[in-house]
């Protein structure tokens, strides 16, 4: 069972820090709109926002090998929990 529980917090830390790529900058957004009066927080948090996606690119973790090597290994690993 510690394997197991091992196995399904490694899983969702891997799965929020890939989700957190798009999660940054709409919390950054929503900030800048709905939170912050001022102006100058709101522009800094925008430009923080545009760069965050601008350099990581979140979109590209989409393509690639790399990403059908991630949803096989998901599958695995969801029956591995759920069936043995």
């Amino acid at each position: 069972m510690p394997g197991k529980l091992y196995l399904i917090l490694t899983t969702l830390a891997t799965i929020l820090v890939l989700l957190s790529f798009w999660g940054v900058p709409i919390l950054l957004f929503w900030c800048a709109y709905a939170w912050f009066t001022t102006l100058w927080c709101r522009i800094v948090l925008v430009i923080v926002g545009v760069l965050w996606i601008v350099l990581i690119r979140p979109w590209n973790m989409f393509r690639g090998p790399v990403f059908r090597r991630f949803l096989s290994d998901l599958s695995k690993v969801v029956e591995f929990i759920f069936f043995h």
